[in-house]
């Protein structure tokens, strides 16, 4: 399912978690409900994006999916941040750190860097990001940062390892230095280093420009 496509997926999604509710599938449902709230999120709704995860929180301690409860808790974190609810967000920051910590994930340590930072700079940074503003690069905040890092190195390993040839890496790196969200070293969209980025076969542009 494509989740750069908001509308479509929040229908198709929306119809999968009814049916993994009708049929008291809790393994399905807390599948569907990420999805639906990254949808949210990317639609801005913010609001609605939490509740949904809330539930998809529930349902994947119900199953005892405890790396994908982690992984929502943070998501709520990013959510909190970025409706201004700083205190909260950290909470929910902590909770899912102490999770991936007694889980012996790898992670754990990033997310907790992350954390430290998202901290040191302000309890609204990431909501800041969600500001127009000239003064500072639009994008996810280090709470985002931090679960976009570790889904594109699950995606990497996932992939084999695979880089991208040279010519390929070369065109998408073209590409970024003409883009007027490129900071000559960063993507403001993704937040992403893009000499990183252009040699992962996995990963793509966030609009779409490098083509594949």
């Amino acid at each position: 399912m494509n989740l750069d496509r908001p509308q479509e997926a929040s229908a198709a999604l929306g119809s999968a978690a009814r049916l993994a509710r009708a049929a008291d599938d809790p393994h399905s449902l807390k599948s569907a409900l990420e999805g639906i709230a990254t949808t949210q999120a990317r639609l801005g709704d913010v609001r609605g994006s939490l509740s949904t995860l809330g539930e998809a929180v529930e349902a994947a301690r119900i199953v005892g999916d405890r790396h994908q409860e982690a992984r929502l808790l943070w998501m709520q974190a990013i959510a909190l941040a970025e409706s201004g609810r700083g205190d909260l967000a950290v909470a929910r920051a902590e909770e899912s750190t102490a999770l991936l910590r007694s889980l012996g994930k790898p992670e754990a340590a990033w997310f907790e860097k992350q954390l430290r930072r998202y901290r040191d700079e302000g309890s609204n940074l990431d909501a800041a990001a969600l500001q127009p503003s000239n003064d500072r690069p639009a994008g996810p905040g280090p709470l985002g940062m931090a679960l976009s890092a570790t889904k594109a190195m699950a995606a990497f390993v996932g992939s084999g390892l695979k880089t991208t040839p040279a010519e390929v890496q070369r065109a998408r790196a073209a590409t970024c230095r003409t883009c007027e969200h490129h900071t000559g070293l960063r993507c403001r969209i993704c937040g992403c280093f893009t000499e990183a980025k252009s040699r992962l076969a996995h990963e793509r542009c966030p609009l779409g420009r490098w083509g594949g």
